[in-house]
């Protein structure tokens, strides 16, 4: 009897680490699209439309869009090399090694809580990084007023149906800054984003892995005390036996 619940035990646990190596794991090292590319759009400038990669703009008192300047496409470049670009390749490092990407944003946790309660930072992954350079006059006239923000429609990887977070780090002061949601707009032909600053940006989504109701993490400790409670009983198992072994002589 004793054996037969020992084995019954063991095929048991057996069972359950089976079951959690089949979960889905929030892992953020997911593959980076390398996607990014400037969408030309049609803007009204001085009471024409002009063909334009990128503008600054700014929110008059009526909430009209000003657009104070255009930028042609030698105005604006993206840099998607994350193996020459050195910038770059610090910040995929910094992916690679983080448990969470929260640790770049601690406001990533309150973002996945509005999604799913149960979620935390940890369930997105980064499907774009880049770097948005503007020329130097753009940049002035940027800089040049707090309202102003610089729009740019770009193409980008999107997973699913919802709207990604856009972040994007000051360059000062290293600080990633998560873009407002209303200043994300998925279209047709894109996704349009208006930035306050411009330095390395990027694109998370929520991991499709975990878009699975019936998918989930499972903490470490308990893998490793149901692996422990599986190796205790085989050596007991084995201990056992070569005790009956030695007694039966």
């Amino acid at each position: 009897m004793r054996k037969l619940l020992i084995i019954s035990t063991l095929f048991i646990l057996y069972l359950c680490l089976i079951n959690i190596s089949s979960l889905n794991v929030y892992a953020i090292n997911s593959p980076i699209s390398h996607k990014a590319e400037i969408v030309s759009e049609k803007v009204n400038f001085n009471g024409s439309e002009v063909d334009a990669s990128g503008y600054i703009a700014y929110t008059d008192e009526n909430g009209n869009k000003v657009v104070l300047s255009v930028g042609d496409e030698s105005s604006v470049t993206i840099d998607t090399n994350l193996e020459s670009n050195d910038k770059l390749k610090a910040i995929l490092k910094q992916i690679n090694e983080a448990d969470t990407l929260s640790v770049f944003n601690s406001k990533l946790d309150s973002i996945a809580q509005s999604i799913n309660k149960e979620y935390n930072g940890s369930v997105f992954v980064p499907t774009d990084l880049f770097e948005i350079t503007i020329s130097n006059e753009l940049k002035t006239l940027l800089d040049s007023n707090e309202d102003y923000y610089y729009s740019i429609k770009l193409n980008l990887e999107l997973s699913g149906d919802d709207k990604p977070v856009v972040m994007h780090q000051n360059e000062s002061t290293g600080e990633w800054i998560i873009v407002d949601s209303n200043d994300v707009k998925v279209e047709k032909d894109g996704v349009s984003i208006n930035f306050d600053s411009l330095c390395p940006v990027m694109v998370l989504n929520v991991n499709e892995g975990v878009l699975n109701k019936d998918s989930g993490t499972v903490p470490l400790g308990t893998i490793i005390v149901l692996s422990f409670v599986l190796l205790m009983l085989i050596i007991y198992m084995i201990a056992s036996f070569a005790r009956k072994k030695m007694f039966s002589k």
